[in-house]
């Protein structure tokens, strides 16, 4: 666990994990991790939860056996809808022989289980080398868009036996994978659909994984005069940019002829409206003829039983990939296709010519409306 650089450990402390308790403490010197003791689990995962918003990096969490994963499966689903790497291990005696009366109690054959429709991985690791290569797999696996909470099942006497200090298992050398990006035609073909239209908007929402997400949005929004409607499932965009148009979501998307939606969680609901009424009805926020873009991380992982995939929208392009980590191409792609030809009959917005009339985004009159304007 040292190994894969966590700070802290959030844990109501339990039986079934005291062995890793006692070497955090004791062998590790309660630093990174130190122990940060909580007063139940479902408090511990929410911890995580928003120190992964705060720090960019996820938190270890630490429960007792069945009843401390039922406590902590409520923030665990929160933390699966937000898209959020929580690392949670939890103690288990996998060996009924064993047992104390009050472990046949928190003991299971399938410890994961109740929460496996909602992490991203699990496993039971029954041997100090099957530990060591499964805890860097499940920290890989949490980090590696689309993001979602791990659990590791830690026996209890594989936690506490005896091991030769000269013989422990080697620690994978297994860097984080790369972040799959857009591949180049389709990319390209998005640059050519966003130099072509007239008044596109970008949808975003779990856009900024890392302060520079937020740099990259803003760089491609003002270089080609794009609105933008920021739902902030995370920090994406300043809310007082003049292209801010998140308080004016439906007339942006309404007036837009391209809508690029950018990790989006529910798309759908983000051009199109459904009445909640007797007879539920829907209809379109977009006007005829307007072409859709998604990047989407999204279209790599869907589960059957826990429906938070949304319905499904025609678009005209879908890249599956992360947002962030295909903006560079984007706008590299964007510059080499909408080069300055000043002078001529297509008019510079920003920049760089892109074929329309400069426009401005906001209120009638020409004032751009910020995010925390009415």
């Amino acid at each position: 666990l040292k190994s894969l650089g966590f700070e802290y450990v959030a844990a109501n402390p339990g039986s079934s994990f005291r062995g890793l308790h006692e070497s955090i403490i004791n062998y590790g010197g309660n630093h990174a991790p130190e122990m940060i003791t909580c007063m139940h689990e479902e408090s511990a995962v929410a911890i995580a939860h928003g120190y992964y918003k705060a720090e960019g990096k996820p938190m270890l969490v630490a429960a007792h056996g069945t009843v401390g994963l039922q406590h902590a499966s409520m923030a665990l689903y929160n933390a699966w809808c937000d898209r959020v790497p929580v690392y949670l291990v939890i103690g288990n005696y996998n060996d009924a022989a064993v047992r104390r009366p009050a472990e046949w109690y928190h003991g299971v054959q399938d410890a994961a289980l109740m929460v496996r429709d909602f992490t991203k991985w699990d496993d039971t690791p029954w041997s100090l080398t099957h530990y060591a290569e499964s805890a860097v797999r499940a920290y890989n696996l949490a980090v590696t868009p689309p993001m979602a909470p791990v659990v590791l099942v830690l026996d209890g006497i594989l936690q506490e036996q005896g091991a030769d200090i000269g013989k422990l298992p080697k620690i994978p050398k297994a860097p984080v994978p790369s972040v799959p990006q857009g591949d180049s035609a389709s990319v390209e073909q998005a640059a050519r659909m966003i130099v072509a239209a007239e008044n596109p908007v970008f949808v975003v929402d779990r856009v900024a994984r890392t302060p520079n997400g937020m740099k990259l949005l803003v760089e491609l929004a003002e270089l080609v005069g794009a609105g933008v409607v920021d739902q902030t499932s995370r920090m994406n965009f300043p809310t007082r940019h003049p292209l801010n148009q998140s308080q004016r979501a439906g007339a942006a998307i309404g007036d837009a002829d391209l809508i690029v939606g950018l990790e989006v969680a529910d798309f759908w609901a983000s051009v199109n409206t459904l009445r909640d009424q007797l007879h539920r009805s829907t209809e379109p926020r977009t006007k005829a003829g307007a072409k859709m873009i998604t990047i989407t991380t999204g279209d790599l992982m869907v589960r059957a039983n826990y429906q938070d995939f949304r319905r499904l929208q025609d678009v005209d392009l879908a890249i599956a990939a992360d947002a962030e980590a295909t903006l560079p191409s984007l706008i590299e792609a964007v510059k080499r296709l909408a080069r300055p030809r000043c002078g001529g009959p297509r008019a510079c917005s920003g920049e760089l010519c892109v074929g329309r009339q400069p426009r401005q985004h906001g209120a009638p009159g020409g004032r751009a409306m910020g995010a925390n304007q009415g």
